[in-house]
């Protein structure tokens, strides 16, 4: 949609808000990017849910852009179930999109972004949710949801942001101080 996101934007830098061994936290804009390092645990989503809430202070509605950065394990035992869910419904009113990356291929990654889809089935936020394996194209996706806030620019230009975000999560280990500007 272009038109949609026009922004002025100097250096893409997400900032780090929570770094622990299993999950890094950051923020860009009005979106909180969450890369989960090591299998996701219900401790390192309680670290989610202060990050999430502190992030969410004097802001309406957020965007979510979740990043499985660890290897898939698909023993979802149900006291994590149980807190995914209690926290998607504490949130969920006040997220705008989420978009949830699985940058990896073979088998339990296509199995993971299916059970993230069937997830989204069951737990039915009010809010566009969609399952992604490249970066690009899910940023567009959340760039492109109604009413978001001019932090993101257009599609076309996201490439930098993106870039950032797998430095972010450790995908890319190169520094990113492109300047990004709309014209």
């Amino acid at each position: 949609m272009p038109g949609t996101c026009n922004a002025v934007l100097r250096v893409v830098r997400i900032e780090v808000l929570r770094d622990e061994a299993q999950i890094r936290i950051g923020s860009f804009g009005e979106t909180l990017f969450i890369a989960h390092l090591r299998p996701v645990t219900t401790g390192s989503l309680r670290v989610l849910d202060q990050a999430e809430a502190q992030f969410l202070e004097g802001r309406d509605r957020i965007n979510l852009f979740t990043i499985m950065a660890a290897p898939i394990i698909m023993n979802v035992d149900p006291a994590l179930k149980e807190e995914s869910v209690r926290m998607e419904a504490r949130f969920r009113d006040r997220v705008r999109a989420h978009a949830f990356l699985v940058p990896h291929g073979g088998l339990s990654a296509a199995v993971a972004r299916t059970f993230m889809t069937a997830f989204n089935l069951l737990t039915r936020p009010p809010h566009p949710f969609k399952v992604f394996r490249e970066c690009d194209p899910a940023l567009e996706w959340l760039c492109a949801v109604p009413g978001q806030a001019a932090s993101f620019a257009d599609a076309p230009t996201l490439a930098p942001l993106c870039r950032e975000a797998e430095r972010f999560w450790g995908a890319d280990p190169r520094p990113n101080d492109l300047e990004l500007r709309a014209g």
